[in-house]
């Protein structure tokens, strides 16, 4: 691709690009998740433990690019949480109680059902979730073994959470995540900004995948749930212009604003507007965001 082109040439590059998932990606995700139940219920202890499965991150959002990635599948206990309390508080004021499985016994049941299915050679477990290529019946997908969370903000009667779901990778991390307040906000998002919001999400992974094959260092490893909480910050006022190459110079713009320093985007959220976009602990800091939004203007060459 050259990597300067006219905005008569980018328009339609954009639209293209801003278009949702088409059949075969949403049937590639479908038959992940129905393989994955069908692996779980076939386990003695796990099928009558009622796991929730279901497919959560870009794919049911509708922000995913063709070949992006793997569809995300949890396979959820909810009946075993994961909870952070307020301090000066205890479990028992919340009326929690020991777990009746520990996490790591309820993940190596997860692994025994998906192998027993898919076969030892199909599933490799990573630091994260367990990868799954079964090419006869077209199911890739990464699933994660996980538990219910809550995080609790008030022991009052009765007590106030949010609610999410957890899990622990390899090297001992606990993961948050909060699809139910994900999937929302986008939804909000996307109505608020005359449906352009998940447009220029899809088009800003479509740029940076197009950054990558040309070797623009800035757009390596940048992750799409940080291209998702960029473009979620932005005011819906910058958003509705005539074409899509005005929008995402727009998008672009009020980004840069908002990362050219850590003060300007300290109150930024992920999309799921409790996690702080910018937290110590998340893989990403404000100086990657910033270099890949001044690399994106530039590789478009907006002047």
């Amino acid at each position: 691709m050259e990597t300067v082109l006219t905005p008569s040439r980018w328009e339609p590059m954009f639209v293209s690009w801003s278009k949702g998932p088409g059949d075969t990606e949403k049937t590639k995700c479908e038959n992940a998740v129905k393989a994955i139940r069908k692996a779980i219920a076939a386990h003695p202890q796990l099928s009558q433990m009622g796991l929730a499965i279901d497919a959560h991150g870009s794919y049911p959002n509708r922000t995913n690019v063709a070949q992006e990635s793997d569809a995300d599948v949890y396979i959820r206990l909810p009946t075993t949480i994961f909870y952070d309390i307020p301090l000066n508080t205890t479990p028992a004021d919340f009326g929690l109680t020991p777990p009746g499985i520990s996490y790591a016994a309820y993940k190596v049941m997860v692994q025994e059902a998906l192998v027993a299915h898919f076969g030892t050679a199909a599933v490799t477990p990573g630091n994260k979730a367990f990868d799954i290529h079964e090419n006869t019946n077209r199911v890739d997908a990464d699933a994660v073994a996980a538990l219910g969370y809550h995080r609790y903000i008030s022991a009052a009667t009765p007590a106030r959470f949010e609610s999410g779901f957890s899990f622990e990778s390899s090297d001992g991390k606990r993961i948050i995540n909060y699809p139910d307040q994900v999937y929302k906000n986008g939804i909000d998002k996307h109505e608020a900004t005359g449906k352009r919001y998940k447009k220029v999400v899809r088009i800003l992974k479509y740029l940076r995948n197009s950054m990558q094959e040309d070797r623009v260092p800035a757009a390596n490893d940048v992750a799409s749930t940080l291209i998702e909480g960029l473009v979620w910050n932005v005011p819906n006022n910058q958003f509705g212009s005539a074409t899509l190459y005005e929008d995402v110079q727009k998008v672009l713009i009020s980004i840069y604003g908002g990362v050219k320093d850590d003060t300007s985007c300290a109150h930024w959220r992920e999309v799921n507007n409790i996690k702080d976009l910018f937290h110590p602990t998340q893989p990403w800091t404000r100086q990657k965001a910033h270099d890949f939004i001044v690399a994106c203007y530039n590789f478009i060459g907006y002047k």
